[in-house]
């Protein structure tokens, strides 16, 4: 079951991995990109003509229907919210599944951070599909000593990008439909913005916005954004903030710029989240010999590269034994003191 946020990679590649363990593939494509889910099908019929990968369209009623039957592996890429529905429908059947989730995806920007890379790098993140990206950065949490340098240079960063109307206009992403539209506007709306704000419901663009210091129990700050809003916050205390972001559920992806390597040392083994990127974002996802995945409420499971194929695959373990030899202590009656040779191959 794939989302519409990557329509095309996110089912294929995860195809991949199943085929190549042998499996046949039901796959379920996102209802939101219904012209993708039909090159979907058309691909998946001309490559593999006897049927390995059917592909299944249809919305909600299809998804709570294909979710009644028996797999021997179901993999999700979505939201937690419907990953819930997922997980509680593959426990009824004990199916093995894997959820690769989302959640609010914090960066962490230490004073010893370089200002400028770490605005540009940040802006990387989270300008892919405008926002709309599982692992984009959902908001910064900055050093106070830092904050107004680094909110300063955002701004700059974002009105230069933007000042080619012609090149917004014809290339900047869409928000994937009205109802997320008007969701991201409303989570905007009587906050701080230091830069963008402006939305166009004609053509469901977004300009790039960031927040100052939204309160944390702002709708902002509650739901993952998924869009091209960024919230920046400060913070004064490594520990404080360590032990604020342990009470929180745990993200997919964390991003810290620092050039301490204490700092390093202690967000990277303290803090709980599915992978991330030292002074850059959303990169360490591009190699295929890593493993990707979250963890907690962010997802369970990996893939990618030979990860793909061990998700997909069942590993048994054989004793192919000889018709030459028996240790004869190892069968009844026992006898002292053979007794003991058992409770040692046991143990």
């Amino acid at each position: 079951m794939s989302p519409w946020n990557y329509p095309f990679l996110l089912t294929v590649n995860p195809v991949i991995g199943a085929i190549a363990g042998g499996n046949t593939v039901l796959v379920k494509p996102s209802a939101y990109r219904p012209a993708t889910a039909e090159i979907l099908r058309s691909v998946f019929e001309e490559a593999l003509p006897n049927g390995d990968v059917v592909t299944i369209t249809g919305g909600r009623a299809e998804n709570q229907a294909l979710l009644t039957y028996t797999y021997d592996y179901i993999f999700f890429t979505g939201s937690p919210a419907v990953g819930k529905v997922v997980m509680e429908a593959a426990a009824k059947n004990l199916t093995p599944l894997t959820l690769e989730l989302g959640g609010k995806s914090p960066v962490i920007v230490d004073k010893t951070a370089k200002i400028e890379a770490t605005a540009k790098r940040i802006l990387f993140g989270k300008l892919l599909n405008a926002g709309q990206t599982c692992i984009a950065p959902d908001h910064v949490i900055c050093h106070k000593s830092i904050k107004n340098d680094l909110l300063a240079e955002l701004k700059r960063q974002t009105e230069t990008l933007f000042s080619n109307r012609d090149y917004i206009d014809k290339y900047w992403p869409k928000v994937v439909n009205r109802h997320h539209f008007e969701r991201l506007t409303a989570l905007a709306k009587d906050q701080v913005i230091v830069v963008g704000g402006k939305s166009n419901p004609t053509t469901r663009q977004i300009s790039m916005t960031v927040i100052d210091e939204p309160d944390w129990e702002s709708p902002v700050m509650q739901e993952e954004i998924f869009g091209p809003i960024l919230p920046v916050l400060s913070y004064d205390s490594l520990d404080r903030l360590i032990q604020e972001q342990k009470t929180r559920p745990k993200p997919l992806a964390l991003y810290l710029f620092t050039d301490d390597n204490a700092v390093k040392k202690r967000v990277l083994t303290e803090l709980p989240f599915g992978g991330g990127c030292v002074n850059d974002t959303v990169l360490h996802i591009s190699s295929s010999y890593a493993p990707f995945g979250g963890v907690g409420n962010s997802g369970m499971g990996n893939y990618h590269g030979k990860f793909s194929f061990e998700t997909f695959t069942q590993k048994k373990t054989v004793l192919y034994n000889s018709w030459r030899f028996d240790v004869p202590v190892r069968h009844h009656p026992y006898k002292k003191p053979e007794q003991t040779i058992p409770e040692f191959l046991l143990k």
